[in-house]
């Protein structure tokens, strides 16, 4: 079947001429439909036993979003910063979509004031005085709802901390909040020594230009990798032209056939072009050399000829490495991981969609533009130039010494094989970047001076009705929480209980003893 497909005759190049045109102009009238996906949800497979309980989360406390501004500067504490900083505040709750804002203009401020006990926003409105000023400051660095989780050690840097609604349907939301969030923050660089926001809309902007990245990197550097190769090994540069044009063929059918499917481009899919570039044209390079070998003496005849016999030499041969590579991508589609399943489907299209075009493109090419003389083989027929050297170099290793190469083939698999214990799985979406990379500096930042970017939440529920609202169900929230901050897994916790044991020692006096949740009710 094969054979007779790469040995067709002028009517059939004519049908298979057609049929690449049809598929390819079908494909491409798809290409507009490719969606791109930043997001990191296929990360984890959608029969994850977790889902439930995070969707029932959602329920009771809303499907919301959590983005943090951070600024620094060492005149935070002063009337004019805080404008600053307070205007700009008042714009990001002017965003639409904005469920709320927490910052040091809305955070609970809870301290004994002699008289009375204040529990009321830090900085309702930037005062004129330094010396309230500084007494908002003290309060800040006083309460341990606001150190390292809204004011660093240091006093010098804070952050806001916005939620807002994400919108499933729109795939490019969150880089439209990134957009919003940037033109509302973006004139606090010019006071401020350090300003940026780290959340989702941040990493899927990084993400998206990571693909924009790739893509501009990879596909030239495979291409150039490849002509490289072709042009030092077969010495032809009147074949360069085809796996160029098998390899794009390949791609618009490959992305055709995801944006029917609803694959989208991700992290992953975003090598499927350097794949089709670098394996899928070693068809393309087992049918030239076949061809280039089969070449005879007459130039007039040479080509038909040769394709002829190429067809018979290496037909089945392209046909069983193009299906077990195809096959060898879709076995990861049984991973129940959307990200790597996609991947899987999308790749081993490629394959097979690069098996069809190769079988119909190669020989047309061949035929128009294929050399008429071998220009690899010497006149004893065997291969010269650095190709000739690679394979007696080859032969005479293989033939002097079997032995050392089958007892160095053993080593090395042994050390592979022992290595393999030490492959860690990662999920992290920072691992998706290098460790230089803005981004993860950024988050490092974050999560050294107040709280880390990653938020991990416990819901806790009761059969009991209104359990949480007595100190009883409350000293259980305290329990919880100890038993978190004894992993060191986490910069830090809060909770309900936080805020009640602060409010205890507060309506007395402030003596710490009194951190802690009261006995009684009526306490």
């Amino acid at each position: 079947m094969v054979e007779k497909l790469l040995a067709i005759g002028p009517t059939g190049r004519t049908v298979a001429c057609a049929f690449l045109l049809v598929v390819s102009a079908a494909a491409a009238l798809q290409l507009p439909n490719l969606a791109v996906d930043r997001s990191d949800d296929k990360l984890i497979s959608a029969q994850d036993p977790g889902w439930p309980a995070l969707h029932q989360m959602e329920a009771d406390f809303g499907d919301e979003q959590t983005v943090l501004v951070y600024v620094r500067a060492d005149d935070l504490w002063t009337r004019e910063r805080l404008l600053q900083l307070q205007n700009v505040v008042f714009t990001l709750e002017d965003m639409p979509g904005v469920t709320s804002i927490s910052s040091l203009f809305t955070t609970t401020n809870i301290r004994d004031k002699g008289d009375y006990v204040e529990a009321g926003p830090l900085i309702d409105l930037v005062p004129r005085s330094d010396e309230k000023i500084a007494e908002m400051r003290d309060d800040a660095f006083y309460s341990p709802l606001m150190r390292r989780n809204v004011i660093s050690s240091d006093g010098l840097a804070t952050v806001i901390s916005l939620s807002y609604e994400s919108d499933p349907d729109d795939p490019d939301h969150p880089l439209k909040v990134f957009r919003q969030i940037e033109q509302r923050i973006d004139p606090l660089r010019a006071d401020f020594d350090v300003v940026f926001q780290v959340g989702r809309p941040r990493l899927n902007k990084e993400i998206d230009d990571g693909l924009v990245e790739d893509l501009r990197v990879l596909v030239p550097a495979a291409i150039v990798t490849l002509l490289v190769t072709i042009t030092i090994f077969l010495r032809s540069i009147r074949i360069l032209p085809i796996p160029l044009i098998t390899s794009t063929i390949t791609l618009v059918w490959t992305f055709g056939f995801m944006a029917v499917v609803g694959i989208p481009l991700t992290l992953l899919t975003a090598m499927v072009p350097a794949l089709i570039i670098v394996i899928g044209s070693t068809e393309d390079v087992h049918l030239i050399a076949a061809y280039m070998s089969s070449l005879s003496g007459d130039p007039k005849e040479s080509r038909p000829i040769a394709i002829r016999l190429m067809a018979n030499k290496v037909g089945l041969p392209v046909l069983i490495t193009a299906l077990t590579t195809a096959f060898g991508f879709a076995a990861n589609a049984i991973t129940p991981i959307p990200l790597i399943r996609e991947f899987a489907i999308a790749s081993a299209f490629a394959m097979l969609a690069n098996l069809v075009v190769t079988v119909l493109c190669v020989p047309l090419l061949l035929n128009l533009i294929g050399p008429r003389v071998n220009p690899i083989a010497g006149a004893d027929a065997t291969p010269t130039g650095i190709i000739g050297v690679i394979v007696r170099i080859i032969d005479r290793l293989s033939t002097r010494y079997p032995a050392m190469i089958v007892l160095l083939t053993i080593a090395l698999l042994t050390l592979f094989g022992w290595q393999i214990a030490k492959v860690e799985t990662n999920n992290d979406p920072l691992s998706y970047f290098q460790s230089d990379h803005r981004f993860v500096a950024d988050a490092n930042t974050l999560h050294h001076e107040i709280a880390g970017l990653k938020i991990f939440s416990v819901t806790l529920s009761s059969k009991t009705e209104g359990l949480f609202e007595t100190p009883r169900g409350i000293a259980k929230i305290a329990a919880v929480q100890a038993l978190l901050d004894t992993t060191g897994l986490f910069d830090r916790t809060q909770s309900l209980a936080d805020i009640i044991a602060l409010m205890h020692q507060e309506y007395h006096h402030g003596d710490t003893n009194y951190y802690r949740i009261p006995s009684a009710e009526e306490d």
